[in-house]
């Protein structure tokens, strides 16, 4: 027999051996590994030279090139992205229009198109503005918009719930406190839950508020302080509002929402002589005085009274 016959032999024998090898691991090993292995031995048994040179010349360059090891400094967790600066819209922009105005119209197409292209935005005050359309006369629309008001409202109690639980636990949390806070009574100005869901969300709104007032009181404003009495106003709990306004007064005096605390309270009571009285505080005092409040006294001196 010629050497090189011998050779060929020999290269073939221990092929042979390596593919039964490989295959036998992937047979007894545990599973995760057994379909490579298995693919492997397959390519020693089909491919005797060239097989083992591939993978030889995969495992030097493996070596060579991705023996270093990892520079965690390469890497970046930030959530950070590019803003893109995308030219307006004209087309859509230009049909835009209130959504009220939009419903007494009979072109359904548009309403419709106004509708989703409102509902892009995935805005806050888009949600007040789509809630209008719920009573609308075509189904169609009227689907569109309970739909986003349901999936708004439901995003909205799975995150309020999740801020609940964390304030929960970690009730000295300030900043957690303040965006619960912000972010509860946001959803509550726009009015888009039922009756009873809104005034039990309000007195989760005067818990949030309470557990800031217990823990973090000199971070509460007078704004923070009128809106829960506001809210408590709209429920008629005018003892609860009460207690609120006093603790305004005496937290944040001689500031405005802290007089119109009062004055809210004063005027959903309809107690005239009271009001007067807040008022008149208010223009004694050095508080500057916004247009709801100069319209107020304008209102009134319209009626016959005549404020000092």
């Amino acid at each position: 027999m010629a050497l090189s016959t011998l050779v060929v032999i020999i290269i073939l024998a221990v092929n042979l051996i390596a593919a039964l090898v490989v295959l036998f691991t992937a047979i007894v090993s545990p599973s995760g590994m057994n379909a490579t292995r298995f693919t492997y031995g397959l390519f020693f048994l089909f491919c005797p030279v060239v097989a083992p040179t591939v993978c030889l010349f995969a495992f030097l360059l493996r070596r060579v090139f991705h023996s270093k090891p990892l520079d965690a400094s390469d890497l970046s967790f930030s959530k950070e992205r590019e803003n893109l600066l995308l030219p307006p819209d004209r087309d859509t922009e230009m049909n835009y229009v209130p959504v009220r105005d939009a419903l007494v119209l009979e072109d359904n197409s548009s309403l419709r198109r106004l509708l989703l292209d409102l509902l892009k935005n995935n805005a806050l005050l888009t949600t007040s503005s789509v809630s209008l359309a719920v009573e609308s006369a075509d189904a169609e629309t009227s689907h569109y918009a309970a739909s986003a008001i349901t999936d708004f409202l439901s995003e909205f109690r799975s995150v309020s719930q999740g801020m609940l639980f964390r304030l929960k636990q970690t009730p000295y949390d300030v900043t957690l406190n303040l965006n619960t806070l912000k972010y509860i009574y946001d959803v509550l100005c726009i009015h888009v839950m039922g009756d009873i869901e809104q005034r039990s969300y309000i007195y989760v709104e005067e818990s949030v508020a309470e557990n800031l007032y217990a823990h973090n009181m000199w971070y509460m404003t007078s704004e923070h302080y009128l809106w829960i009495t506001d809210l408590l106003l709209e429920v008629d709990d005018y003892t609860a509002a009460e207690q609120w306004i006093n603790r305004a007064k005496q937290c944040r005096p001689d500031e405005l929402n802290t007089a119109k605390c009062a004055i809210h309270m004063y005027y959903k009571t309809q107690n005239r002589a009271e009001l007067f009285r807040a008022i008149e505080e208010v223009k004694a005092s050095s508080i500057a005085i916004d247009k709801e409040i100069l319209d107020l006294i304008r209102v009134l001196e319209s009626g016959g009274e005549q404020i000092a």
